[in-house]
């Protein structure tokens, strides 16, 4: 309990997290917090225009701020948790913080679920390397490359390495799926539909 608190504590100052996912480490922040924006873009060197993921406990709180249509509840009850990320509309109410549209994600992660639970707040998620270079997937490594940064740095693992790749990002257009990135998933299945 001590170690969620702190970890969300960090979170709550405009902190950076470095954590385990399902995929690549990744840096996280509170979704709300311009200042953890901030941090993760200069941190990543990483221009504004390209707009962070957000990773949610559940399907509930993804309701809470978006905008689903039938097709893409299916899909998200399918295939997340897991290795793919969906881009939805937002609620008109949140758009000041996400857009218009927001990428969202539940992570396959019991680890990383538990703290989303405990914090009970979306947060902003990204891989934690430079904009443009390719992932690291070794925590110690990440730790190495930005510890010259003055910024608030939590690290949750102190050594560990990924042999993954980055999740596949979907939008629903027309009723069409279309693949913007292509990671671990490659194809969306048809979502068999009871009457």
């Amino acid at each position: 309990m001590l170690f969620f608190k702190k970890f969300s504590s960090q979170l709550r100052k405009g902190g950076i997290v470095l954590i385990r996912t399902d995929t690549v480490p990744g840096f996280i922040g509170d979704a709300f917090s311009l200042l953890a924006r901030k941090n993760i873009y200069s941190l990543k060197k990483r221009i504004t225009q390209k707009k962070l993921a957000c990773a949610f406990k559940n399907i509930e709180q993804i309701k809470k701020y978006t905008l689903l249509n039938q097709k893409e509840e299916q899909i998200i009850e399918k295939y997340l948790p897991g290795k793919l990320t969906i881009i939805l509309k937002v609620k008109k109410k949140y758009c000041f913080y996400f857009g218009k549209t927001i990428a969202v994600r539940i992570p396959n992660c019991p680890f990383f679920l538990k703290l989303l639970s405990f914090y009970n707040r979306p947060v902003v998620l990204t891989s934690s390397n430079i904009s443009g270079e390719k992932e690291i997937t070794n925590t110690k490594l990440i730790a190495k490359k930005f510890s010259n940064k003055n910024l608030n740095f939590f690290l949750l693992d102190k050594n560990f390495t990924f042999k993954v790749i980055p999740s596949s990002i979907v939008q629903v257009v027309n009723g069409e799926v279309k693949f913007i990135r292509y990671g671990k998933i490659k194809k969306i299945e048809p979502v068999e539909t009871c009457f």
